[in-house]
């Protein structure tokens, strides 16, 4: 509880100095997203999300220390710790193979063709087994990111090479 609200606190302090600085950057117009914009975003959520935290834990302290707990279920809350069986072990480091194989290809395929077999990839390492939302979440999450990177932000993406490339011009 107190290592949430510590937690809640330091977000909420990060977040706060680096929003100042964030204001000072030039935010854009409408056509075009500025330097300043997406911190300003990114640094509003935290701020949000810290208070939220902070607010949560206070009032889950305050009830607790509202209640009068006898020493033994006190103690015996203490001093069980829950121990968790790690299933699978290693799955970081495949789901990091999968990334770095979707970095060297990204120049070959391109990201239109490598993003959604990066996402299929990694969902199924990760457990979803279910061939239908495998499909639907690589296909939704790509396009998800082909609005952002392209319609958006306007980033120029690997297009590929070969009939990739092709492709790629044809999406895009």
């Amino acid at each position: 509880m107190k290592a949430n609200i510590s937690l809640a606190v330091i977000v909420i302090v990060f977040s706060g100095f680096f929003l100042i600085q964030a204001v000072r950057l030039p935010m854009g117009s409408v056509e075009r997203i500025g330097p300043g914009a997406w911190p300003l975003v990114i640094l509003c959520l935290m701020l949000i999300l810290g208070v939220v935290l902070l607010i949560k834990e206070l009032i889950k302290h305050k009830k607790h220390s509202g209640l009068q707990m006898d020493k033994t279920a006190e103690a015996q809350t203490e001093e069980t710790p829950i121990e968790m069986e790690v299933v699978y072990p290693y799955k970081h480091w495949i789901v990091l193979a999968v990334a770095a194989g979707y970095v060297l290809v990204l120049p070959v395929i391109g990201f239109i063709v490598a993003t959604p077999l990066l996402m299929l990839a990694a969902a199924f390492v990760l457990g979803l087994k279910h061939i239908g939302k495998l499909i639907t979440l690589s296909l939704t999450s790509s396009l998800v990111f082909n609005y952002i990177f392209i319609v958006l932000l306007s980033v120029p993406l690997p297009r590929g090479a070969g009939i990739f490339r092709s492709l790629s011009i044809f999406v895009y």
